[in-house]
């Protein structure tokens, strides 16, 4: 995960070693993972924002109304869907109200979008 060269391990301690490797991977791919979710989660506010940002690539997290011709018209234009409703979102913990980035309908919903690929 680090490039990093295995060393050598005198047989005894090799046990507790190898347990203390295998949690700093665990760690340190984790860590990996969850700073390139970060920095690749957008917040958009309307549609003309979402498809720039769309082109892009990563998570964009927008309100969203709940109809499903709303999510359509968005994945015609660029091909991102719906990926997770969250109960809370990481990004702001309030219950915040806002307008369907495609119908600009009344909502307290936030989806995370993003592309298959």
């Amino acid at each position: 995960d680090t490039g990093e060269k295995l060393k050598n391990i005198a047989q005894e301690g090799l046990k507790q070693y190898l347990l203390n490797l295998s949690t700093a991977i665990q760690e340190n791919l984790f860590r990996q993972a969850y700073d390139f979710q970060t920095k690749n989660t957008y917040s958009v506010k309307n549609e003309k924002e979402f498809v720039e940002k769309m082109k892009t690539g990563g998570y964009l997290i927008a309100f969203w109304c709940g109809n499903v011709s709303c999510e359509e018209n968005l994945k015609q234009k660029t091909k991102a869907t719906i990926r997770c409703i969250p109960f809370k979102l990481p990004v702001d913990d309030k219950q915040e109200e806002g307008y369907c980035i495609v119908c600009n309908k009344d909502t307290k919903q936030k989806v995370f979008f993003a592309k298959a690929y």
